[in-house]
């Protein structure tokens, strides 16, 4: 019998939730087992996530100890569950404390971070915080941090009470982990002072999820540009000129999958588009691997310099190239853009711009699994956080929460 460490993993969204924020968490609690640790998931019930929540549990899930905030029938129950949370993971943190080693919490929602000061200060348990994106230091997409809404008195306020929610988190955790390293260079100009606990497990792709795909194409057109995730919220503008360029491509079409389906249809009908584009609604992973594999192209789409996402592993995972509007300097320019199966179009996204993208994009050709993408594979990136947490377990004072090599 394996000698297990026992670890307590806090995230909010997690399956049957239908979007990518309780994938990182899903993807760890599947091989944590495999490098030494026995997860306990604390979450909530899937009427919470108010109808984005898939019919069925993915079979790696149905094996998990996966512990559901019981569902309240009062108006705001959503909002009073989501405010309480961090009670409830202190809660079961102090019940079982003889038995967890490691308490894990992953964002987003962030202001259950702030359970450190309790978990690790009062209880004595080494806690890892996870930022699976940012929270206080951006101001909306593309960091329009000199919007008009930056400038505002209740702008400021917010970014105060999420920065001292941040601040007391992470003095109090044992180790904190980044999705990228530029967002980890980020937090730690802002909190120089324990950047020594600061580490970068990026997001990957899990090579099981590809073992039964069965490509499904939508449409007779000869090039099928796929786009599962945000579109418009990440890039509004470059989701209109993207379409409005298309139209010059009569061979190609768009396939759209994700909560934005109906915005993306109707945009697609006010630029007469509707012939060219097909958009779809949440479905499970397992059918958008298949309508990727389907396709003849990705698309990838970022507001932040620092976001990586997701989808551009799946895309390169089943050998599509990948088109990828995205912010001046951002991480996927800089850890792909010397793919030749990765095209990159930064801002300021203007037609032309897109028009010459989409030109060098059907140019490129699609191939079997990109190697690059080897390096990011679920397994590996568990085996890194399984260091962390093992560091984290070894090397905590129980007193302040900092790492005793500090």
């Amino acid at each position: 019998m394996p000698n297990y460490r026992n670890i307590l993993v806090a995230s909010y969204y997690f399956p049957p939730f239908a979007g990518i924020s309780g994938m990182r968490a899903t993807k760890f609690c599947k091989y944590l087992p495999k490098n030494g640790w026995r997860p306990t998931v604390l979450t909530v019930d899937p009427r919470y996530y108010r109808g984005k929540a898939l019919s069925e549990l993915p079979q790696e899930v149905e094996r998990m100890e996966v512990r559901r905030i019981r569902f309240l029938k009062f108006p705001g129950s959503t909002l009073f569950v989501k405010l309480l949370y961090p009670l409830y993971v202190c809660y079961q943190a102090y019940r079982e404390r003889r038995r967890f080693d490691v308490v894990y919490l992953c964002g987003s929602p962030f202001h259950p971070f702030v359970s450190t000061a309790f978990i690790t200060r009062v209880l004595g348990i080494p806690s890892v915080l996870d930022f699976r994106d940012f929270w206080s230091l951006y101001d909306g997409y593309d960091s329009h941090v000199s919007s008009p809404r930056a400038r505002s008195l209740s702008f400021r306020v917010e970014r105060l009470i999420k920065q001292s929610i941040e601040w007391v988190g992470i003095r109090y955790a044992t180790k904190v982990v980044f999705a990228s390293r530029v967002l980890k260079e980020d937090y730690a100009a802002t909190f120089p002072a324990y950047q020594h606990k600061f580490q970068t497990i990026n997001n990957g792709y899990d090579p099981e999820d590809f073992a039964e795909v069965e490509p499904r194409k939508v449409t007779a057109l000869p090039k099928t540009i796929v786009l599962a995730g945000k579109f418009l919220e990440y890039t509004p503008v470059a989701a209109t000129l993207f379409l409005t360029v298309l139209r010059e491509f009569p061979e190609a079409c768009f396939l759209y999958v994700g909560a934005e389906h109906q915005e993306v249809a109707e945009l697609a009908a006010q630029l007469n588009m509707s012939s060219q584009v097909t958009s779809l609604g949440f479905m499970h992973y397992n059918r958008v691997l298949d309508l990727i594999a389907g396709a003849d192209y990705g698309l990838v789409t970022n507001g932040v310099i620092y976001g990586m996402g997701t989808k551009i592993f799946d895309y390169l995972a089943l050998g599509k190239p990948s088109l990828c509007l995205v912010p001046k300097d951002s991480i996927i320019a800089h850890e792909f853009g010397s793919n030749p199966r990765v095209t990159i179009c930064e801002t300021p996204h203007t037609e032309e711009r897109i028009r010459v993208s989409l030109r060098r994009l059907f140019d490129s050709k699609a191939s079997a699994a990109d190697a690059v993408v080897d390096g990011y594979s679920r397994a590996d990136l568990t085996r890194k956080l399984a260091q962390v947490l093992q560091s984290a377990f070894a090397d905590t004072d129980t007193e302040t929460g900092q790492c005793l090599s500090r």
